[in-house]
């Protein structure tokens, strides 16, 4: 009976959760970023026609963007922080599963952030680089860029990988393969520390809805993440060769666990 009722009792608190409010406003915002991205990097070239050029397009994509994660920020603040249902009363009684893969979740988060970390940044600022946005001062050069509020841009250090396990760093074709640390947990690791964090730090608040939203930085970091790889295959913003594909993986730690030589503890020891 008791199982019978805890299953009453969740199924309840399930479709409490749907129908509420602040559910709706924890995944509209997050949603709004992803699909905006989605679209407008997926038809950057269209786009950039139809709004005369990459300058208009910048300032497009950085002010939907910073549009989008207002939006966020405001149904969080006013709508989805601690809201109803809750889990239990406070934080403190959380069901140890819930603490245990908060705990787990934050632990490797915080272990990609120390390789690499996505970083704030104001969505517009003036610099002198002649390949950013309109110039605002053709004698000085200065110009203004308007960018995403998320800087996830993942930078490869001189790292070889040797993929022929020869010494050679060489591909067989004679590509050489270079990957930071970082870039061996996964091909995006600035989104995945957030968004791995973000989801430990839901998973040890007792509001569903806060849980939810909380979670949703993970859901932006797999979809944009297996976009970004796509485009790259197909040579759209970057490339993505078979030779670093086959060295990485986009969710993290699955091409050190899953590489071709079975040896685990060796490809762990090497991250370390």
């Amino acid at each position: 009976n008791s199982i019978s009722m805890s299953g009453g009792a969740a199924s309840s608190m399930l479709q409490t959760l749907l129908s509420s409010p602040a559910s709706k406003w924890a995944v509209g915002g997050w949603s709004l970023f992803i699909a905006e991205n989605l679209i407008l990097s997926e038809n950057r070239s269209k786009i950039m026609e139809m709004v005369g050029g990459d300058d208009n397009y910048h300032y497009l994509y950085g002010t939907l963007s910073s549009v989008a994660m207002a939006s966020t920020g405001y149904g969080y603040f006013y709508h989805v922080r601690n809201a109803q249902p809750l889990l239990c009363s406070s934080a403190k009684c959380m069901p140890m599963p819930f603490k245990v893969g908060g705990l787990i979740c934050l632990s490797m988060g915080f272990g990609i952030a120390s390789q690499t970390a996505p970083k704030a940044q104001i969505p517009i600022t003036m610099n002198n680089n002649n390949n950013t946005l309109t110039t605002t001062n053709t004698d000085s050069g200065n110009k203004w860029k308007v960018r995403c509020p998320f800087d996830f841009t993942d930078s490869r250090s001189a790292t070889h990988i040797d993929n022929n396990n020869d010494g050679s760093n060489s591909n067989g074709g004679g590509e050489m393969v270079k990957l930071s640390t970082a870039d061996r947990i996964s091909r995006h690791p600035g989104l995945f520390s957030f968004g791995l964090v973000s989801l430990g730090y839901g998973l040890l608040l007792p509001s569903l809805p806060t849980q939810l939203f909380f979670s949703m930085p993970l859901l932006v970091a797999v979809v944009g993440g297996a976009h970004t790889d796509s485009r790259h295959r197909r040579g759209m913003g970057g490339q993505l060769s078979p030779a670093i594909e086959q060295q990485t993986s986009l969710l993290p730690f699955y091409a050190l666990l899953t590489n071709d030589d079975n040896n685990v503890i060796r490809n762990l020891q090497e991250f370390w």
